[in-house]
């Protein structure tokens, strides 16, 4: 059985249909969010922000926004425990380049798609990853691993499906990080860079199919607030097996209800004109 046939047959199950049903309910509310009417695109930068802080805090490196704010206006002398939020961060930057506009004056054309074939977006992304924290191996990928994920973005599958399976795919690694953390606070070079891009990979893919048109639906936040239940999660999904999949899927539904209602809390900031930390509800 190809990848292409796995994913048919995991789309059928039960369970994952119910996750995806009530993660679309989410992506359609978060859609027509009044802070998105007209700020979208303001959301939209902050929401690459917030990602990068989430993932951070995910991996027990502690960062704020204020802090990112200020090193994105003067990038020098950057602390080293954010290297890896300013590295994420201008993943993040190059994914939401690519989104089309959310909102457009009425008789506007809407410009050209901007998907991209997947060794160019791949290349892309780590030219905007690896200056920040100068390391030199391509996410660490070997030419399996890339093919692998080449052929689940190619799958006829939903948005929602490819891009939880693309995240647990190039984030099996992540499990055993978290295992050591210590290691990650005190030299952020080590954090493993599949993972953050099988997220960014995930946020570009629900844009892309259509499946979450905002772009501001925060997939790190549910990682931040319970890193273990993710590991949990990742570690079910490297079982192999079809249950284990299944419990990665229904990690991902949850996931995406609460990106969703992260997102709508960002797009309340926008229009309240404050600057959200993130992290509080």
């Amino acid at each position: 059985m190809n990848i292409a046939e796995a994913l048919g047959l995991i789309a059928k199950q039960p369970a994952c249909v119910s996750a995806q049903n009530e993660a679309t309910k989410g992506f359609a509310q978060l859609r027509f969010a009044r802070g998105l009417r007209n700020s979208w695109e303001a959301a939209r930068s902050e929401a690459n922000i917030l990602t990068a802080l989430h993932s951070s805090r995910a991996r027990g490196l502690i960062v704020t926004v204020p802090e990112l704010h200020r090193l994105l206006a003067d990038k020098r002398d950057i602390p080293e425990t954010y290297r890896y939020a300013l590295a994420n961060w201008r993943m993040q930057s190059v994914i939401s380049a690519t989104m089309p506009p959310l909102n457009l004056p009425k008789g506007a054309k809407p410009p050209p798609t901007k998907k991209l074939p997947f060794p160019q977006l791949l290349n892309q992304l780590w030219l905007a990853y690896e200056p920040t924290l100068g390391v030199n191996v391509p996410f660490g990928l070997s030419r399996g691993e890339i093919n692998v994920a080449e052929a689940i973005l190619e799958a006829n599958v939903s948005g929602w499906i490819k891009a939880g399976i693309i995240w647990a795919e190039l984030g099996s690694s992540y499990a055993n990080v978290l295992d050591n953390p210590e290691s990650q606070i005190a030299n952020p070079r080590l954090v493993k860079p599949a993972e953050a891009l099988g997220m960014a990979l995930a946020r570009y893919v629900l844009v892309q199919s259509g499946s979450e048109r905002t772009g501001v639906s925060l997939l790190g936040y549910a990682p931040m607030l319970d890193p273990q239940q993710h590991k949990a999660a990742l570690e079910s999904y490297r079982s192999g097996t079809l249950e284990g999949v299944n419990q990665w899927l229904n990690w991902w539904g949850n996931c995406c209800q609460q990106a969703n209602l992260a997102g709508e809390r960002l797009s309340q900031s926008i229009l309240a004109g404050i600057t959200w930390d993130g992290t509080r509800p």
